[in-house]
């Protein structure tokens, strides 16, 4: 049953991916997704996940997927937002 779900999951993302390509929200997004990148590319976060490499790459979303985890909030505040709130600089953004 797992299989199955598997294959409507990736089949649908295929179709949205390959329809969303051709409007312009989509382009929209994607500039602003290389944008925030660019930015955090200095951070910790952003040396960690390969933001540099994301950018070179020609299907920047896949990469970043591929790169980035999803993570439970939980997770994510002790492994990166709690260091930022206590002011380290270019933890998980740039500055602090």
């Amino acid at each position: 049953m797992a299989i199955i779900g598997k294959l409507i999951k990736k089949s649908t993302a295929i179709g949205f991916k390959r329809n969303a390509k051709k409007n312009s929200e989509y382009k929209n997004q994607l500039s602003s997704l290389s944008s925030l990148l660019e930015i955090a590319k200095i951070t910790k976060f952003g040396m960690v996940h390969s933001f540099h490499e994301i950018l070179k790459n020609t299907d920047v979303v896949s990469k970043f997927q591929k790169n980035v985890p999803i993570t439970y909030y939980e997770e994510f505040y002790g492994k990166w937002l709690n260091q930022t709130l206590l002011g380290a600089k270019n933890h998980t953004w740039k500055g602090k």
